[in-house]
């Protein structure tokens, strides 16, 4: 995977990347030297809760869109509501 460097010293990375590695606009990439090469490494927590302030906040991608995930647990409780009712 190539990325190129712009006039003032900026490297787009391809979108492909940014989601495989979670990084959203404003996050802090490591670089980090191993053995001669650079190392291109997501921020720390990519992907998973944070703190900001005192709030736990969930920042990165999620694997399924709010919406499956929603209609998924909406299905399970009503499966436990009818079991519940002996139907």
């Amino acid at each position: 995977m190539k990325a190129v460097m712009d006039k003032q010293g900026r490297i787009r990375l391809p979108q492909a990347l940014k989601e495989q590695l979670g990084i959203l606009p404003g996050d802090e990439i490591r670089l980090e030297e191993q053995n001669g090469d650079w190392v291109l490494k997501a921020p720390k927590g990519s992907g998973g809760l944070q703190w900001k302030g005192n709030l736990l906040v969930h920042e990165g991608a999620s694997a399924a869109s709010a919406e499956n995930i929603l209609k998924e647990l909406r299905e399970e409780r009503l499966e436990d509501l009818c079991r519940g009712l002996g139907r």
